[in-house]
């Protein structure tokens, strides 16, 4: 009864944290519990499982973050691998810079077909 409780606090306080902290932007969209998801562990390699952690928690050398140290307002952290003179956030980085279209592209194909709802809206 003790542990439990004792990982409820934590889980409850790990939910309330990760709120009040913008880096973690992108984390709180993707992650509702604590703990490791099964995939992370079972398909992808360390140094994968490395990259999507930095993803997930707003440490990829983005220039939504890199602005931050070099105190560029973050209107100003665009994109610099393609036109679209966007924020270079995670949203941008995953599913819109065209510099990355070829790499996406295989990608988004292989999960309409296992997953065709979801491109589908049903």
């Amino acid at each position: 009864m003790i542990k439990y409780k004792r990982l409820f606090n934590y889980d409850e306080k790990w939910s309330n944290d990760i709120l009040l902290k913008p880096k973690l932007r992108t984390y709180i969209h993707v992650k509702q519990n604590h703990g490791p998801e099964p995939y992370i562990m079972a398909y992808l390699t360390r140094s994968q499982r490395s990259l999507v952690a930095q993803l997930r928690t707003g440490i990829l050398l983005l220039a939504i973050e890199v602005g931050r140290f070099n105190d560029v307002i973050e209107e100003k952290r665009l994109c610099l691998l393609c036109d679209l003179c966007e924020i270079e956030n995670e949203s941008h980085f995953m599913l819109y810079c065209t510099y990355y279209d070829d790499l996406r592209a295989p990608i988004f194909h292989e999960m309409s077909v296992r997953n065709p709802e979801v491109f589908l809206g049903g």
